[in-house]
């Protein structure tokens, strides 16, 4: 029979000085509190059955011994249970059913210890960070990103998705012959006698082509 564990974790959430900040812990990148390489995390432990009365007595119990903090009011936000999360394919390892709660505090009135401390959000998050305006890192490395993939969909439902080549208006000769679509038009031909198709897309000064069997 399959072991499952429930796994408690805690996102704890302040604003301070109008930037949102979130409580993490060290420990080990193994999970464990031994000495080595050491990540940041949320606060988190198992569900022990035998002590804990609650799902959310379990949680403030876990928070406290690794923050310090005692918790108000916190709101379940998710459950995550997919097989094969926390452990390989068929390793036989435990099915760790994870359960994440939400808590918002006032840092300043928060006292912490232990390895528990205050980081930016914006640090894990920065193309959330508009306080400067446009966030570089949208046009620097999301939306290049994002232009070399497409998704193609039928009837609601996301059929495959391919790499698109991005090629300037001034190259396109160089790589291809043919005739190339009027400006912010395209079209699409069949290749290599039926066996591939390409949809080829000309649209502010760029020609996109992608090559799908057909």
């Amino acid at each position: 029979m399959a072991r499952i564990a429930i796994g408690l974790n805690a996102v704890i959430v302040a604003v301070t000085d109008e930037v949102p900040r979130i409580l993490t812990v060290r420990r080990a990148a193994d999970g464990t509190a031994a000495a080595g390489l050491v990540e940041e995390a949320l606060p988190f432990g198992p569900l022990e059955p035998e002590t804990d009365r609650t799902l959310d007595r379990g949680l403030r119990r876990w928070v406290c011994e690794q923050t310090g903090l005692a918790l108000g009011y916190v709101e379940q936000l998710y459950t995550f249970g997919d097989r094969d999360r926390e452990w390989p394919e068929g390793a036989g390892g435990t099915r760790v059913v994870s359960v994440g709660y939400l808590a918002l505090v006032r840092e300043r009135e928060a006292a912490v210890a232990g390895e528990a401390h205050w980081l930016d959000v914006y640090g894990f998050l920065p193309w959330e960070d508009w306080r400067g305006g446009r966030p570089r890192v949208i046009d620097e490395a999301i939306a290049p990103a994002l232009e070399r993939w497409v998704e193609f969909v039928q009837k609601g439902q996301v059929k495959g998705r391919e790499v698109v080549s991005i090629i300037p208006q001034s190259e396109i000769d160089k790589v291809q012959k043919d005739t190339p679509p009027h400006a912010n038009s395209s079209k699409v031909e069949m290749l290599k006698g039926g066996e591939y198709v390409r949809l080829w897309i000309n649209k502010g000064g760029n020609h996109y082509l992608v090559h799908l069997p057909a």
